[in-house]
């Protein structure tokens, strides 16, 4: 978002006040705002980004390597391997070596297993961090909402069961 808040974000109705007749673009930059605010919480309390976090999340319980996490995350390949190794520079994880010399299975170190636990255990915080000044109540309405969607759209089945974190 190029370091612009919630309120400068306003001024683009203000600037562009074509742009309160589009459906899409008060979501769109509702979702910016929320990425932005879960990076800010998420680097403030366990020193990554929300991105990091995601990959910390990924690893905690199954053995993937490079190329699975950039499918589940949906982050281009190139992305992931920058972000690994910025993840692993900081100490949050490693790659082990399996027989196939080309394949690492990523997985977290001791401090990236603390850190994703430290978020876990906040989850109250994230949520009101990242979606004031909404009530807890409504964001768990928009996390249902967006469940639905990809429930409808990718056939996902029970997200109901995952962390909402």
């Amino acid at each position: 978002m190029y370091g612009r808040g919630p309120r400068t974000m306003l001024n683009s109705f203000i600037v562009a006040p074509g742009l309160k007749g589009s459906f899409l673009f008060p979501i769109e930059m509702a979702l910016k705002l929320v990425a932005q605010r879960a990076d800010d919480w998420t680097q403030e309390n366990i020193g990554c980004n929300r991105r990091m976090f995601w990959v910390l999340l990924c690893i905690r319980d199954s053995r993937l390597n490079q190329r699975q996490l950039s499918d589940a995350l949906y982050i281009h390949p190139n992305v992931m391997v920058k972000l690994l190794d910025t993840m692993e520079r900081k100490g949050y994880l490693k790659r082990v070596e399996q027989e196939d010399r080309r394949s690492y299975v990523i997985e977290p170190t001791k401090k990236g297993k603390l850190a994703c636990q430290t978020a876990l255990n906040s989850q109250g915080a994230y949520i009101k961090h990242v979606f004031e000044p909404l009530t807890e109540a409504q964001a768990k309405q928009i996390r249902e909402w967006s469940c639905d969607i990809l429930r409808m759209y990718n056939g996902v089945a029970n997200l109901d069961d995952t962390n909402p974190t």
